[in-house]
Formats: structure tokens, C-alpha cells, sequence
């Protein structure tokens, strides 16, 4: 529909060009199509915009990690909900369209940090018997939690890593823009979408 829109202003400026058409003509035609119009100019991702952003997240090597299923992630684009260089990527996006993005390590869940891997005594676990692969939280007196994963139990000692899984890794996304619209007052106020 789009489409079909801008194409007919286009061939109405042609025509002005040859001088068969004159600004009234032009004028009345916008006027008389503004909605449309509008709609042309305001679909394109941006500050102050909710989208609704389809996508696959794999890793370099092509294994899926991610994935919106259809379900697309609604988010107030500028507000800080998605990885930044991925946000510069899409930023001028048209709904609609789609593309690959690949963010470097650094950009996404950060480099690998040998030092982040430790081996405590297991009885720091109490009563739970730790599990290989699973995520726990490291609990301070601030209030903080970090998570880690257990990646070796052995001798009553674990090897925890407070790395990101996906740590080191350059992430592959490839994105298509669903939908773009207004952020409404309050969505701007509380920072993020709301979901109707």
C-alpha cells in the first residue's frame, strides 16, 4: 500500500517537471492523501519508536542460540533493551525490511575472561548438590547476584565461570522489522513498550 503511494507522488512530480501538472495539483493530491503520506515517512525505526523486531541469533558457526518463533521482541528503540551495535544496525529500518547483522564479542556478550573460571570447596553449595551446566547465583552482602555455571564437579570442588556462555563468540543476527510505530507518552515516561 505504501508502495502504491509513494509511486503515484513520484509520477506526479514527473509530470510537474514536464509542466503538465501545476503545484495546486500537487498540493491537492497531498492534502488529499496525508494519511498515507504519513504513514510512509513514519515507518522507519528511530528514537521514540516501539518496534517489533523478528529475529535469529546464531553463532558463527551457523548453530541457532536464539530465536523470536513469530513472536516478535517489542521494544522502545533508544531505551537501552538490546545490544547497542545491534541497535545501530537496524536504526533507518523500514518496516518490513529485513537484514544480517553480525556483532563482534565485545559488542554482544563480551570476550572470554580466563580469570572469571574459579574452583571453590563444594560444601559452599550447602544442602544442594551442584550440577554441571546449570546457572546459579553468587549472592553479596550489597544485594547483588551474578550468575555462573558449574562446569565441573570433582574431589568436592567446583569449577564455576562467571562468563557469559556465549562469551568470545562474534553473534550472527538476521532481523526483519515487523512493525514500527509511535511511543505513546507513556510509554516514553516509563522507558519501555506496553503491551495491549
Amino acid at each position: 500500500m505504501y508502495g502504491k503511494t509513494a509511486l503515484a507522488l513520484g509520477e506526479l512530480l514527473l509530470l510537474y517537471l514536464y509542466k503538465n501538472v501545476s503545484t495546486f495539483d500537487i498540493l491537492r493530491w497531498c492534502l488529499n492523501n496525508y494519511k498515507n503520506l504519513e504513514e510512509v515517512v513514519m515507518q522507519v525505526v528511530d528514537n521514540q519508536k516501539i518496534v517489533s523486531l523478528e529475529y535469529v541469533m546464531s553463532l558463527d558457526d551457523g548453530k541457532i542460540i536464539d530465536s523470536t518463533q513469530g513472536e516478535p521482541f517489542v521494544f522502545l528503540f533508544g531505551a537501552g533493551e538490546i545490544f547497542p551495535k545491534l541497535e545501530e544496525g537496524i536504526k533507518g529500518m523500514a518496516e518490513g525490511e529485513e537484514k544480517d547483522i553480525v556483532l563482534e564479542p565485545e559488542d554482544a556478550f563480551g570476550e572470554y575472561d580466563p580469570e572469571a573460571v574459579q574452583t571453590i570447596p563444594q560444601q559452599y553449595f550447602g544442602d544442594e548438590t551442584p550440577v554441571v551446566g546449570m546457572q546459579y547465583y553468587a549472592h553479596f552482602e550489597e544485594g547483588n547476584e551474578i550468575p555462573f555455571f558449574v562446569k565441573e564437579v570433582k574431589d568436592g570442588n567446583v569449577t564455576i565461570d562467571f562468563n557469559h556462555p556465549f562469551a568470545g563468540h562474534k553473534i550472527r543476527f538476521h532481523v526483519k522489522i515487523a512493525a514500527v510505530r509511535d511511543a505513546s507518552p507513556e510509554e516514553l515516561e516509563h522507558g519501555h513498550a506496553h503491551h495491549n
